[in-house]
């Protein structure tokens, strides 16, 4: 390229329009594309980023608290089974641990509805120790109140699920 231009005149058209204008335009060409294509692109990627990691967050704050509530609803009903062992509960406190039931059944519900959507979000180890709790979990709402573990082991399992969430978030 460079002999053909110290071929032509330098006062001519097409040196003139080779060595001054096309690199320019070459320029803008180049320089538009990345603007018009590239640029939003990038821009996109970068909020879909945002827009997860805000969801994220999202989830693990309302695992926080639905993990919480569904083990304060388990344990108003493990100490109204106990109280049910030393006496006979009267009809107020009957039903009261119904609703403590229900109440426990829907916090649950919240819970592991949340927890199904780290599946999404979060990797396989945090999956694989939900899915632990949630297969463990699902054992001990079929047994008897009086057979019940200690609340700590519900609260270990918190523990643990949390602070993988939160290491993912970090």
């Amino acid at each position: 390229m460079e002999a053909f231009l110290n071929s032509i005149d330098e006062t001519s058209i097409t040196y003139i329009v080779l060595n001054r204008w096309l690199p320019g335009v070459i320029t803008v060409v180049v320089g538009g594309y990345v603007a018009s294509i590239l640029f939003p692109k990038l821009q996109q990627n970068a909020q879909r980023n945002t827009q997860v990691r805000e969801k994220r967050t999202e989830i693990a704050e309302e695992i926080v608290q639905y993990f919480n509530r569904y083990i304060i609803s388990w344990r108003r009903l493990i100490q109204i089974a106990k109280l049910e062992e030393v006496r006979e509960l009267s009809d107020d406190e009957v039903k009261r641990k119904n609703g403590f039931v229900l109440e426990r059944n829907e916090r649950r519900d919240l819970l592991f509805d949340k927890l199904k959507l780290c599946q999404l979000y979060f990797c396989d180890r945090t999956c694989s120790e939900i899915q632990n709790f949630v297969s463990w979990d699902e054992k001990q709402s079929s047994r008897p109140l009086e057979e019940l573990p200690d609340l700590e082991v519900w609260r270990t399992y918190e523990v643990n699920i949390i602070g993988l969430i939160k290491n993912e978030l970090v």
